[in-house]
């Protein structure tokens, strides 16, 4: 139930245009915040999130973990699903505010000490 909540959300925003879409936007944008962690760190915060939103999935979608700056994940996430660099920066704050207000609720925080800084603040913002 909690990831129909998350799929609406991102499924409401004027740029995407289905469900099927927001599944995709979804996985990557969380792969990316869990390619940026270790593996056990990466399966500590995946274990928080619902199903199907787990390590082998978020990883998985991972083609290569390198080490960008934020900057450039909007810019190659605007890139791989042909949307602004403000709707990849949109996106990925309504993922991560709802997971913080309407899902994990004060386990965000929790997770987000994983994170390189630069990559947290992202988090905090949203």
């Amino acid at each position: 139930m909690d990831y129909q909540i998350l799929l609406q959300k991102v499924a409401a925003l004027d740029f995407v245009p289905d469900e099927k879409r927001a599944d995709a936007m979804i996985k990557s944008v969380l792969g990316h915040f869990a390619g940026r962690m270790s593996e056990d760190h990466a399966r500590n915060f995946t274990s928080d999130l619902p199903d199907p939103l787990n390590y082998e999935t978020l990883r998985g979608h991972q083609i290569n973990v390198t080490s960008i700056l934020p900057d450039q994940y909007i810019v190659d996430l605007s890139k791989q699903f042909d949307i602004r660099y403000d709707q990849a920066d949109t996106l990925t704050r309504t993922i991560f505010h709802t997971l913080k207000k309407d899902i994990l609720k004060e386990k965000s925080s929790f997770w987000q000490e994983y994170l390189p800084e630069e990559w947290a603040e992202l988090i905090k913002e949203a």
